[in-house]
């Protein structure tokens, strides 16, 4: 058999599922789809040796359920019944009126693999049975739920399937964590670190295709502990519909001892990403792709977590010092502290809330920033096309730089003189604490001082500059400007009034502070 057969296999076993629905586009759109998706997994199924028919065989049972697939969407399209939430009532309701149902806690990894007494759940889990497994499993109609999910459903395996009941645990093992320092694990799909008061690290493999190949696997070379993900297909089919997976899904759960104070490196790729609860550690390095990273409730002196197109949600987070990354991905940050705080994003927004530091240095592109309560000694942040909000924000030093953005800032207070400069994007500073440097080219500049603290200082091509200040402040100001105008307060008193040029005071007394201002063909107006 050859490429035409495995063709002719597979056109054959969809039509069969598909001859049942309307020819709509939306039918023919996802026949396209999975014929290109199963002929590319069956393709390399046969480079690894398979038959066409085996290849195919193989590409479906991977794939999972194409009739419950069209259901759900032809559901969507009104044009078939919507079994699917039937279906789920009905496992609902078994749960409930199951007078057997037995609740286990199986939060620790190590008793998962004693379910094996059920029959095959994957050929790497062990066969012993606890005696308290074993004695529920003595009902027949017995359901065992574990972290909010049943395993066990009237005597028959499900599986620990995050939502996905087509998980299977079909993987386990257990490894010692004497000596071990550094933590790495190489794992493209779903994967969450939680810990565990054991003092050995416990894995725990789901998928929906149980295949000894694509099984993880750890090695330990010195003080290094490694787990790599098996085989994947270059081809592997995933489609999301209605928050529900179809084609090939793998989930794994690595609990981590809270004794455990070295080091963890984790690379991911489109899977989501979860890292909660660990002890004190040393370096953490988080890397994903298209999939999301979660981490809460951990400490450590480096902390690494980078994106492409994932987001990035950072919570109840201390290091020393924290570096975060991101492409198109947006990042979070809620509860945060760190000696030193560094953000790199592209087009991906930045979100701070209730966040510490002593330096804090972000570089922007087209995202936006919106920062509410954060604190920081000296604040450095470059960004292009952005837009930057925040409110109830303190600093030591500020220095922003941006081009064509935007900003808004409410609430603010900084010790020293703050330079902004922008080129043709408005910039607004209400409530503000403090003094400074403020550029701009094309743009506005917006400035309500609720306190000055120092000297003033401000300058434009053909933006505008609106200035206020305190009522009964007084200053000394020396404005300049070519083909523009100035406006000053009524109450103000010249020294010089030229044509070009404003030098007085306003406010009676010595002059709390300076400013200093000049303009091309924007206008300055200060009240």
């Amino acid at each position: 058999m050859d490429n035409s057969d495995r063709d002719v296999l597979i056109i054959q076993r969809l039509n069969k599922s598909f001859n049942q629905y309307p020819d709509t586009k939306d039918n023919k759109d996802l026949f396209a789809e999975l014929f290109g998706n199963l002929r590319d997994s069956a393709s390399e199924k046969m480079a690894a040796g398979k038959t066409a028919q085996e290849a195919v065989d193989a590409a479906f049972q991977e794939f999972g359920d194409i009739d419950a697939l069209l259901q759900e969407v032809n559901a969507e399209d009104g044009t078939a019944p919507k079994p699917a939430a039937a279906r789920q009532s009905a496992e609902e309701k078994a749960d409930e009126d199951d007078d057997d149902k037995i609740e286990i806690n199986l939060n620790d990894l190590s008793a998962l693999k004693n379910l094996g007494k059920l029959g095959k759940i994957g050929n790497n889990v062990a066969k012993r049975v606890t005696k308290e497994v074993n004695e529920s499993l003595n009902k027949p109609g017995a359901t065992i739920i574990t972290n909010g999910h049943t395993v066990v459903r009237n005597g028959k395996w499900v599986g620990s399937h995050d939502g996905d009941e087509r998980l299977q645990l079909v993987n386990s093992f257990e490894q010692s964590s004497d000596g071990i320092h550094k933590l790495t694990v190489d794992y493209p799909d779903d994967l969450e670190l939680q810990p565990t008061d054991d003092a050995n690290f416990h894995f725990a493999e789901y998928m929906t295709t149980d295949d000894p190949a694509m099984y993880a696997t750890a090695d330990q070379a010195g003080d290094t502990l490694r787990i790599r993900a098996g085989k994947r297909s270059h081809f592997g089919i995933s489609i999301l519909i209605n928050s529900r997976s179809w084609g090939f899904r793998a989930r794994a759960v690595l609990q981590v001892p809270k004794t455990y104070t070295g080091a963890i490196t984790v690379n991911g790729d489109d899977g989501n990403v979860a890292v909660h609860d660990l002890g004190a550690l040393t370096d953490v390095a988080l890397r994903v792709s298209d999939g999301n990273l979660q981490v809460a409730k951990i400490t450590g002196d480096n902390l690494s977590a980078k994106s492409d197109d994932g987001n990035l949600g950072l919570s109840d987070i201390h290091f020393t010092n924290t570096d975060v990354s991101s492409d198109d991905g947006n990042a979070h940050l809620a509860n945060v502290t760190a000696k030193n705080l560094q953000f790199r994003m592209d087009d991906g927004n930045l979100s701070l809330q209730d966040v510490r530091s002593e330096t804090l240095t972000v570089q922007g592109d087209d995202g936006n920033f919106s920062w509410r309560e954060v604190q920081a000694t000296q604040v450095d942040m470059q960004y292009e096309d952005g837009n930057f909000s925040g409110q109830d924000l303190t600093f030591g030093d500020l220095r922003i730089r941006t081009e064509d953005g935007r900003g808004s800032l409410k609430q603010i207070s900084v010790a020293n003189p703050v330079s902004i400069a922008t080129d043709d994007g408005n910039f607004t500073l209400t409530d503000f604490h403090g003094s400074g440097d403020f550029t701009t080219e094309d743009g506005t500049l917006s400035l309500d001082f609720a306190e000055v603290t120092g000297d003033v200082s401000v300058e434009g091509d053909d933006g505008n500059i609106r200035l206020a200040f305190p009522a009964n402040a007084a200053y000394a100001f020396d404005l300049h400007r070519d083909d523009g105008s100035l406006r000053l307060p009524a109450e103000a008193e010249y020294s010089k009034q030229g044509k070009h040029r404003a030098i007085g005071n306003v406010g009676s007394g010595a002059p709390e502070f300076s400013v200093s201002g000049s303009v091309v063909d924007g206008r300055i107006t200060i009240r």
